[in-house]
């Protein structure tokens, strides 16, 4: 929300019509947001699975996991795109 906040603003700034600065804002914000939404859904996903099997190697799957590409996906979230 801070993030499409900061954004809006500055389309507001540099646009000349609300509706221009709207359009840009979703054109700015739209893929970013559509990743994170299926991202969120995709481990949702994997957090919920019941089956023993699958759950041992999820587990082993995330631990073998190199902390480098989790750090890159919390980056990628958290990075502010103005």
């Amino acid at each position: 929300a801070i993030e499409s906040a900061l954004v809006l603003a500055n389309c507001l700034s540099i646009q000349t019509s609300i509706e221009k600065a709207f359009q840009e804002f979703q054109n700015i914000r739209m893929p970013k947001a559509i990743d994170i939404v299926n991202t969120s859904w995709r481990i949702g996903k994997m957090a919920h699975i019941e089956n023993n099997f699958l759950v041992k190697l999820r587990n082993f799957i995330l631990s073998m996991t190199p902390k480098k590409i989790t750090a890159r996906q919390t980056e990628y979230i958290f990075e502010i795109d103005d």
